[in-house]
């Protein structure tokens, strides 16, 4: 790595069976050790105020009550915990990142987890469990039983013989030469498949699925999206609900089974090999078959060819096309040729060091914040100067936005938290919710600022009260509303994080 580790610690793995490793900001990498001992490298980053957080500076020693790093040995286990203590104040305007690369032996088991960061697991056996909440996971050369998940980055398994079940809630997934038995899903992205040995099991609700090289048994299914198949020998089931299917088969096992509910196909079957057939569409066009026994009709093939063999089972809504062979032109027309078969080349491994990389939306989204920050602090200094000692002839008037404010709050807070206790339940849709919430603020605001009226306002000089022009702005009166509103929205959401 380029730059040096924070800490580093070795520990003994004589009688250590099991790593359990937490981080709430940051990567993790575990790799092979050939010793009998576990290296531990801490790599502790920040991204400070005082940059913009346009840049990452290194972190060189931990501060229990700023950040908590603890790793002891209990029993067979190594419990390693990194955790940002979030009620100091240095961690709100600082965010401190703590990845960890781990050396340990192949036969110890592992639990990782991290909220905001990477995992990769190489060159080990055993069983691995793993979790992130954002980021990419990284499976290469790798034995044993692994399983996990990512919220919504991408999942790449390369060059592994073992049994993986791997989920992603938005990310692509991407297997190039493994063995094993593999279980992938993504809920949106796409699938790409390559040189694969085995079984595989792929699972997208809308995005396509891509495979070039099989020798094994390959099933996957798309909600939405379009599913192309090249080079394959062995098994395969393909399911897809709304898109078109490419499938290039030299040689099946067991069976071949195709199925689109809203599209057509176009492929290559092994004509020549023994083949039990059950093909229906819109209208199927094939070569002449020799040897075949059965029925033909324009949509609909049944019957045994070469004495039959391997069931292959065809049901598709739109038009079915058997060749004998894809050309290149074909390939290039449903996706696929030799111009673009670096879709399937993997250009860069994940690590945990990685150029950090500015771009002109994140300099805006810095610079907002900071002048946000900037504004917000400097009128409460101001007005609390104002407030202790006043100076001004507009004294009274602020300390009467003063109270206002505090009012409004209020306002907001008891509308949020009457409405989430006792109403959230009972009121189903979303749009209504918030209308809810919206009136419940505006009887709270209209309440307590006549509390405010009658026990401040109604005592100001009026010579006072005409000095302010902006008294009967709406503004102020829409800003709860609008408070009450986001903080529901960020309890909601919060709440269906912690529940997933």
């Amino acid at each position: 790595m380029e730059q040096s580790a924070t800490l580093t610690k070795v520990f003994e793995a004589e009688s250590i069976k099991n790593l359990q490793l937490t981080t709430f900001a940051g990567d993790i990498e575990l790799i092979e050790n050939e010793e009998n001992t576990i290296k531990v490298e801490v790599f502790a980053r920040v991204r400070s105020w005082k940059s913009l957080f346009l840049d990452v500076e290194k972190v060189d020693f931990f501060d229990p009550e700023i950040n908590q790093l603890s790793m002891e040995i209990m029993g067979d286990e190594l419990k390693i915990l990194s955790k940002p203590n979030y009620f100091h104040p240095y961690n709100w305007v600082n965010f401190q990142k703590t990845s960890f690369r781990i050396s340990l032996p192949k036969t110890i088991n592992s639990d990782t987890k991290t909220y905001g960061g990477n995992i990769n697991l190489r060159n080990l056996d055993s069983f691995h469990f793993f979790k992130t909440w954002g980021g990419n996971i990284l499976i290469d050369n790798m034995k044993g039983n692994l399983r996990g998940n990512t919220m919504g980055g991408k999942v790449e398994i390369l060059n592994s013989d073992a049994t993986v079940e791997a989920k992603t809630w938005g990310g692509n997934v991407f297997l190039l030469e493994n063995q094993g038995e593999i279980n992938v899903r993504t809920l949106g992205g796409n699938i790409k498949i390559q040189n694969q040995k085995g079984k595989v099991h792929a699972t997208t609700s809308g995005g396509n699925i891509v495979c070039d090289g099989l020798n094994g048994e390959l099933k996957c299914s798309t909600s939405g999206g379009k599913i192309k198949l090249y080079a394959i020998n062995g098994n395969v089931g393909a399911s897809t609900h709304g898109g078109n299917i490419v499938a290039e088969v030299k040689s099946i096992k067991e069976y071949l089974w195709l199925d689109s509910s809203g599209g057509s196909l176009d492929g290559v079957l092994p004509l020549n090999q023994g083949l039990n057939l059950d093909i229906f569409g819109t209208k199927v066009s094939m070569p002449t078959l020799q040897n075949f026994e059965g029925y033909r009709t324009q949509n609909e093939l049944n019957g045994k060819l070469n004495g039959g063999g391997a069931s292959v089972k065809i049901k598709v809504a739109g038009n079915i096309r058997i060749h004998q062979e894809l050309t290149q032109p074909q390939k290039a027309k449903n996706g696929f040729s030799k111009k673009n078969e670096n879709l399937f080349q993997r250009t860069e491994k994940n690590t945990i060091e990685k150029p950090v990389s500015i771009n002109f939306y994140d300099f805006l989204l810095a610079l907002g914040f900071c002048w946000l920050l900037t504004y917000g602090l400097s009128s409460i200094v101001y007005f609390t100067l104002e407030i202790a000692k006043p100076q001004s002839e507009l004294a009274g008037i602020y300390k009467g936005v003063f109270l206002s404010n505090i009012a409004n709050g209020l306002a907001s807070l008891c509308a949020t938290s009457i409405f989430i206790s006792f109403l959230d339940g009972r009121v189903q849709k979303n749009g209504l919710k918030y209308l809810t919430i919206i009136f419940l603020t505006f009887v709270f605001v209209f309440f307590f600022q006549m509390f405010v009226g009658i026990f401040y306002w109604s005592k100001l000089e009026n010579s006072q009260m005409r000095r302010d022009p902006n008294q009967l702005n709406l503004i102020y009166f829409v800003l709860p509303l609008i408070v009450s509103s986001v903080y529901f929205y960020y309890w909601q959401h919060t709440r269906q994080i912690t529940r997933k």
